[in-house]
């Protein structure tokens, strides 16, 4: 099976599944209180949308033949597709729609040790920076750019690793940390200090002097170098622009925050 078609496969049944999901939420009875937001199934299309985009259309073929477009297709499904999906609140959506026992199954998953490890913010960070780097300078990535299986694995892991990495900083519904989500400076923060790890990322290949990939040996070095710059520039871009929206989620709060407080004091 071919990355297209498995991806196509996988986003059709993911959406099928959501929003089969969203309906079995509108018929529970501890749901009934309060509507699914449409804004939460947009954000989740979004998401299915972009990852098709990026290996479902004639993005996949041109990636081939150039090591830039290549780059383009992991910026979108590590900074796009993976924010959307989460902000969907998937999770969220399963525990409200499940039944009780099988939520609260998951929950204590979520916070016992696996859940709580997988999520700590050192461990997402690194697993993140790490699936970003290993694959470029070992033989994985060529070899996944002449094998079909392999390159559908590569793609998975880069989508998986980057849920990981963006969930501290979403943080909807449950987290498996006892204070709660993750302090909004805290959330800026480990945005802050993935910026460079993209950043260098992009720079290292940009600064080759030798074609590191011999399957995109005919684009030649001046693909490499545009590559190294799509992954520096965009993905330190798609970085910032988190930083600057959690940002403003922070003054929002703290906003209201002031406001409460006023209230309570008003006479």
């Amino acid at each position: 099976m071919t990355l297209a078609a498995s991806a196509v496969g996988g986003c059709v049944g993911t959406m099928l599944a959501y929003a089969w999901l969203v309906r079995r939420y509108r018929r529970c009875r501890r749901c009934r209180r309060r509507a699914w937001p449409v804004v939460r199934t947009l954000w989740f299309a979004c998401g299915l949308a972009t990852a098709l985009v990026a290996v479902a259309s004639p993005l996949e073929v041109a990636s081939d033949r150039r090591f830039a477009w290549h780059m383009v297709q992991h910026v979108v499904l590590t900074d796009v597709t993976a924010p959307c999906l989460l902000l969907g609140a998937p999770l969220l959506l399963v525990l409200a729609s499940v039944p009780v026992a099988a939520a609260r199954r998951i929950v204590r998953f979520l916070r016992g040790p696996a859940g709580a490890t997988l999520a700590n913010p050192l461990v997402s960070w690194s697993v993140f920076v790490l699936a970003l780097w290993l694959p470029h300078f070992t033989g994985f990535f060529e070899a996944a750019l002449e094998h079909e299986p392999l390159h559908v694995l590569e793609h998975a892991l880069y989508v998986g690793a980057a849920l990981l990495f963006w969930f501290p900083v979403v943080a909807i519904g449950p987290t498996p940390w006892a204070q709660g989500p993750l302090a909004y400076p805290l959330r800026m923060f480990y945005l802050f200090m993935a910026m460079p790890a993209e950043g260098m990322l992009g720079f290292a290949i940009n600064a080759s002097r030798h074609v590191l990939y011999p399957h995109y040996a005919r684009a030649g070095i001046e693909d490499q170098r545009a590559a190294g710059e799509i992954m520096w520039v965009g993905g330190t871009l798609t970085m910032f622009v988190a930083f600057m929206c959690v940002g403003y989620a922070w003054g929002r709060q703290e906003r209201r925050l002031g406001e409460r407080a006023d209230r309570l004091v008003a006479p």
